[in-house]
């Protein structure tokens, strides 16, 4: 399986990381925050409000196994700024 290229999140926009990635919704994904500020990962058939507050909150350097979901996987910085964040699938 190939490395997928870091995301870079910018702003505080949700992004579809599966648009991003290529990969389908319902893959298996980790996801790691790279960055220094917390990434918001919200599980949502569309994008998800800009004040939305579901999902889960990943602080810097940590992961998250996201497993058998249907929805797409959508991410933001919650604060401004930029930050790489990790996504492969996983097996």
């Amino acid at each position: 399986m190939a490395t997928i290229n870091d995301v870079l999140l910018t702003g505080t926009a949700y992004q579809n990381l599966n648009s991003v990635t290529g990969l389908i919704s319902g893959t298996p994904l980790v996801l790691q925050n790279k960055g220094t500020v917390d990434v918001r990962v919200i599980l949502n058939p569309t994008i998800p409000a800009a004040s939305s507050e579901n999902g889960w909150l990943l602080a810097p350097r940590a992961s998250i196994i996201i497993e058998n979901e249907s929805d797409p996987v959508w991410a933001k910085a919650v604060s401004l700024g930029s930050l790489r964040l990790s996504v492969q699938q996983f097996v």
